[in-house]
């Protein structure tokens, strides 16, 4: 299941390959994400879980009135594709996170605007992402069973076999 994950999400939106500060193998910080509708998720309570954690924004934080494109791609993929698919699982939990934002209704207007009818997380001030990647940019982190980020996709290019599968 982990590898269909990787290669699905790697294929379909291609993560850049940067500096984070937390790597495969490393133990996952523990984390509480309020939800949109203000349920909280605890990182703790998903114990013996495989976690899909992708942090998106909605705007670009250069061009405030410019959506994120790239996050938009993903959470479409997340809502389109992982979610009907995997959403049998019941070791496997999706946290789509916004952590760059302006204000609730903005995430508000952002998840209507696009359709996203999937529970969203609020990142306030960017406290949960920081402990996972230094920057902005949207990105992937899969946490295994054990709590430890798994490997993370890459830019590398796929062969048509493994987009296939």
């Amino acid at each position: 299941m982990k590898n269909t994950i990787f290669i699905l999400l790697a294929s379909l939106i291609g993560t850049p390959a940067v500096a984070q500060t937390i790597a495969s193998g490393q133990a996952a910080p523990a984390f509480e994400i309020t939800m949109l509708d203000s349920t909280r998720v605890n990182s703790l309570d998903l114990d013996g879980q495989v976690i899909l954690l992708a942090f998106t924004r909605t705007v670009l934080p250069s061009s405030p009135d410019i959506a994120c494109a790239r996050s938009i791609g993903l959470l479409t993929l997340i809502g389109k594709e992982l979610i009907p698919r995997f959403s049998r699982e019941e070791e496997l939990t999706i946290l789509p996170v916004i952590m760059h934002y302006r204000s609730r209704q903005e995430v508000i207007r952002f998840r209507d605007k696009y359709k996203f009818d999937f529970p969203l997380g609020l990142d306030v001030n960017k406290k949960i992402a920081s402990r996972f990647t230094p920057d902005a940019t949207p990105r992937l982190f899969l946490i295994d069973r054990a709590g430890k980020i798994a490997e993370l996709p890459t830019t590398r290019e796929f062969t048509g076999e493994e987009r296939a599968a």
